[in-house]
């Protein structure tokens, strides 16, 4: 299996539900990761919740100017 330690990993919709499912996976993997969610007040929680390796950004991935 690849090490992910360190890796980093951006995640749309990681402010809950599969995002936030996929987030927690990677973060016990080692992985540092980017919770990038339209409600940055669930991907704070959520970045929280998971510790150092985390960090939340507001992101409508629908949006380009969002990006």
């Amino acid at each position: 299996m690849q090490n992910l330690n360190k890796k980093v990993a951006l995640i749309t919709g990681g402010g809950g539900g599969i995002g936030g499912g996929i987030a927690q996976a990677f973060a016990e993997k080692g992985m540092q990761v980017v919770l990038a969610d339209i409600s940055l007040e669930h991907a704070q929680e959520q970045a929280r919740a998971l510790g150092d390796c985390a960090i939340a950004v507001q992101l409508d991935v629908t949006s380009l100017d969002s990006w």
